[in-house]
């Protein structure tokens, strides 16, 4: 025959999911929040770069189409990044 549980563990139990919990709820706003940031920051970077060529159209200058995806993707990659360690340094806040 097994022991009775100690008194309290029941509480501990209890104590321990309802903690995980709320752990997953603020990852999965946290994760939103970021996630619609990105989506609004992927926006203004798309309206950005159509007016960065109307711009150099105007001026006559011309980037072939290689030029252009080097472009956005060092951009990309710098914002991905940039973001990375924006919310490992200041997640938290953002909850």
């Amino acid at each position: 025959m097994a022991a009775a549980d100690p008194p309290g563990a029941g509480d501990l139990s209890e104590l321990a999911e309802n903690l995980l919990y709320q752990l997953q709820e603020n990852f999965q706003a946290l994760t939103e929040k970021i996630t619609l940031r990105m989506e609004e920051m992927g926006e203004r970077i798309d309206d950005l770069e159509k007016h960065v060529a109307d711009l150099m159209t105007e001026a006559g200058i011309e980037n072939t189409d290689e030029e252009v995806t080097v472009m956005k993707l060092i951009f990309y990659c710098v914002l991905c990044i940039s973001t990375y360690f924006f919310a490992l340094n200041y997640g938290q806040h953002l909850a």
